[in-house]
C-alpha cells in the first residue's frame, strides 16, 4: 500500500497516523464517509476537544483537507479494490445460503445480512478465503483439527513435526484462491506466534 502512495506523489501523506487509522478502517469495509471519520476522530482525540470544539477549532479545515486526500488515496488503493472483490464474490455466490466459516461464525447471505455482516469486509475474507482453503487443507490432511477462533486470530492446532509443510499448504491455498478470484495483491496469512 506504501507503494502505491509514492506511485501516486503522496509520499508525505502515507506516514501520517492519518493513514494507519484509515487502513484500519477500510479493513472493516468502511464507505468514503466512515474512513473520513475515523481519521477525523483520531485527530480530535490526539488534541484533546469534544466533537463540537473540534469542529469549530481553527485546524478543522486542515484535518478535513488530510480526511479527504486519505480517504480518496485508500479508495482507489488496490488492497481496498481486493476487498470489495471479496465481498462481490461471497454475494454473487453465495446469496441466499447459509454459510459457516472456518472460526465459527455464521450468516445468511441474503440482502440485509449482507449490508449489515457482509460490509464488513473481513468476514467476507473469512468466507471467501480462509473458508475453502480450510477445506482444501483437511482434504490433504485429514488428521488435523479444524481451525479454531481465538479473540481476533486463528488457532490451527497441528503436530509439531508437520507444523511447516502444513502452513505452506494452507498459504498456497489461499494465494491460489486469491489468484482465482483476480486479486490484485497476493493473498497470504500470517503467522504471528507458534505455541
Amino acid at each position: 500500500m506504501e507503494n502505491e502512495f509514492i506511485k501516486n506523489g503522496k509520499t508525505s501523506v502515507f506516514h501520517k497516523k492519518a493513514v494507519k487509522i484509515c487502513t484500519y478502517s477500510s479493513k472493516f469495509g468502511g464507505r468514503n464517509n466512515a474512513m473520513k471519520q475515523a481519521i477525523l476522530d483520531y485527530f480530535r482525540k490526539e488534541i484533546g476537544l469534544t466533537v463540537q470544539q473540534f469542529k469549530i477549532c481553527p485546524e478543522f479545515e486542515n484535518f478535513s483537507k488530510i480526511a479527504n486526500g486519505v480517504t480518496y488515496e485508500m479508495q482507489k488503493s488496490s488492497r481496498v479494490s481486493d476487498f470489495k472483490e471479496i465481498s462481490y464474490y461471497v454475494k454473487k455466490t453465495y446469496i441466499e445460503d447459509k454459510l459457516i466459516g472456518p472460526t465459527g461464525h455464521k450468516y445468511r447471505v441474503d440482502e440485509h445480512s449482507f449490508k449489515n455482516c457482509f460490509a464488513n469486509s473481513l468476514q467476507s475474507y473469512e468466507k471467501a478465503l480462509l473458508s475453502q482453503s480450510t477445506l482444501n487443507l483437511l482434504h490433504k490432511h485429514p488428521t488435523i483439527p479444524l481451525i479454531a477462533h481465538f479473540h481476533d486470530g486463528n488457532i490451527l492446532p497441528i503436530p509439531i513435526d508437520r507444523g511447516y509443510p502444513i502452513i505452506e499448504d494452507f498459504n498456497k491455498f489461499v494465494f491460489l484462491i486469491g489468484e482465482y478470484l483476480g486479486l490484485k495483491t497476493p493473498q497470504t496469512i500470517q503467522v504471528n506466534k507458534i505455541y
